[in-house]
């Protein structure tokens, strides 16, 4: 961790990447808060974004998010209908790009199914 300054690299480098990044996700329908300290970052679900008026069946979306998540190579944590992301301190640019991508295409695939069932105007 000293001879590569991984602290260091975080602290100044991929952490404030990573944070603009997952800021990002901040504006999707799905999103009524994202925030990340470091390289722990978390989204909180809701079923309106102006309000933040959650789900009803509390913890069931944010599992369902985590399982597309994970069909898609990507290990995030749900806890309730929160989100959680810890990447290891090693993680790149690239990676972190494709670690929000993959959220972003796991939110979008749980809006498009919520619409689906009704459960999304």
């Amino acid at each position: 961790m000293q001879e590569e300054k991984l602290v260091e690299r975080v602290r100044e480098d991929t952490g404030p990447y990573l944070a603009a990044r997952w800021a990002s996700l901040g504006d999707h329908l799905l999103v009524g808060e994202a925030r990340i300290k470091g390289l722990i970052g978390a989204l909180e679900l809701v079923r309106d974004k102006t309000t933040k008026e959650r789900f009803p069946d509390e913890g069931a979306i944010g599992t369902r998010c985590r399982d597309l998540a994970l069909a898609r190579g990507l290990v995030i944590r749900a806890t309730r209908d929160t989100i959680i992301i810890s990447p290891p301190l090693v993680i790149s640019h690239e990676e972190c790009d494709l670690l929000v991508e993959r959220v972003r295409k796991s939110l979008d695939d749980l809006a498009d199914e919520l619409t689906r069932e009704g459960a999304l105007g």
